[in-house]
């Protein structure tokens, strides 16, 4: 396998944006537009709108889809901002007992993805120099380039850095940021490489280290890092092969096509953004996960209006973004965690259902006790003869008595509307933090 035989490449790291904190003065969308973001409400040409490509847009794709992705939708209400920067930047690779390799890349542009409700993404374009055209070299950075932590020649950490330069300083990692609640340790990564390998097996070779970050020849069996055979066939079984000239992979973590004449417009945007929609859905339903047990009759109805905008079935009227769409979404395990959620929150809201009817029914019964009293009068009497024993006026005592059952109706309250007080004590609490 050559190191002269790679043409160029399209590498783009993709990262999520966590949803702003109710409390929070300025908004994430308000901090990217100071810092230079513009919005895209449709594809532009030299400052105007770009008929061509809306054409081909609607041509290509179904309304719900291109109007998400590349136009804007209605009821979802989406935002996409856009950054154009050129900045040169030092990746630092290091390992045990081994010189450190530092590489250096231009960044020039970042994307950022909003859907008011839900988290949002973003994604940043990466370039190589002139010294890094070589397939040794565009493995090593592959494999850096994911990981959050690489350290950078500015002597901070790669989130920090992107988050600095391309992101007006919303951290990525820390308490409290929801972002790094679902990410994991590694951005997503999205590369298409050119090179003159034949289509065959050292190009099926190729893809599978360049997808699984392997070194070089992993594939071939030539390294320690070598898979197992059964493992090999594993992760082959999900390459997207179409055409001759490229095939593709889609793994958890990746998304790497290998051909010759793939650093297109289609590969550059259009399928990047199938991508990037898929990883929306992946995240979001990491957090609807999350939020299960806070709220799950309140959070079924929010899901299944996240579904209903969502949860497309097909997105094309052509075969290949449809089977891309698909493919992306089975190496996602989309369809399994849907599944699996579903069950999940049926299965606790018919138990909080039940719960709840057992505490009405409890409480009826205290009602069918008290309701025994065949009238009020005793209870005024009572009431009039413990007025007097205080010495107390009529607004002094009534004033007391309705904090009284106000103390006495909040347990109740809470005793049969768990989930409500608890929502509304939280609200409370964020009126507070906001002064």
């Amino acid at each position: 396998m050559s190191n002269e035989k790679l043409n160029g490449a399209i590498i783009r790291i993709i990262g999520l944006l966590g949803d702003d904190p109710v409390h929070k003065k300025l908004s994430n969308e308000m901090r990217l537009r100071q810092f230079g973001f513009i919005q895209e409400n449709e594809p532009m040409k030299d400052g105007k709108p770009d008929e061509l490509v809306k054409g081909r847009m609607k041509n290509l794709f179904y309304p719900d889809f291109r109007k998400i992705m590349f136009l804007r939708h209605e009821k979802v209400k989406n935002i996409r901002l856009l950054l154009s920067v050129a900045k040169t930047v030092g990746l630092i690779k290091s390992e045990y007992n081994k010189i450190d390799i530092t590489y250096k890349l231009n960044v020039d542009a970042a994307e950022v993805f909003l859907f008011p409700g839900h988290l949002g993404l973003f994604s940043v374009s990466l370039g190589l120099t002139s010294d890094s055209m070589d397939l040794t070299s565009l493995s090593d950075i592959c494999s850096i380039v994911r990981n959050f932590d690489t350290p950078t020649t500015d002597g901070m950490p790669w989130h920090a850095w992107i988050s600095r330069e391309f992101l007006a300083g919303i951290d990525l990692r820390g308490d409290d940021i929801k972002a790094d609640e679902y990410s994991g340790s590694k951005f997503k990564l999205y590369t298409v490489i050119d090179c003159e390998e034949e289509a065959g097996e050292q190009r099926d070779h190729l893809l599978f280290d360049m997808a699984t970050a392997s070194p070089l020849g992993a594939a071939a069996g030539k390294n320690s890092s070598s898979p197992a055979p059964l493992y090999y066939d594993k992760i082959m079984t999900g390459k997207i092969a179409f055409f001759l000239n490229w095939q593709a992979l889609c793994l958890f973590d990746t998304f790497t096509v290998v051909g010759k004449n793939v650093l297109g417009p289609q590969w550059k945007l259009t399928y990047l953004r199938i991508y990037i929609f898929r990883l929306f859905f992946k995240y979001n339903l990491f957090r609807y996960n999350t939020y299960l047990h806070d709220s799950p009759v309140q959070l079924r109805k929010q899901f299944e209006e996240f579904l209903n905008l969502y949860n497309l079935s097909h997105i094309s009227f052509n075969f290949l973004p449809n089977e891309l769409y698909s493919k992306m979404g089975i190496a996602l395990e989309l369809e399994q965690e849907l599944s699996a959620f579903d069950v999940r929150i049926k299965r606790l809201s018919t138990t909080i259902q039940e719960e709840k009817q057992s505490r009405t029914n409890n409480l009826l019964q205290v009602v069918t006790i008290l309701g025994s009293v065949s009238s009020v009068g005793p209870v005024l009497v009572i009431l009039s003869q413990a007025e007097s024993y205080l010495g107390w006026n009529h607004f002094e005592f009534y004033t007391a008595l309705v904090l009284v059952l106000l103390a006495l109706a909040i347990p109740i309250l809470y005793y049969l509307m768990p989930e409500k007080m608890k929502n509304l004590w939280t609200w409370v609490k964020s009126l507070f933090r906001k002064k």
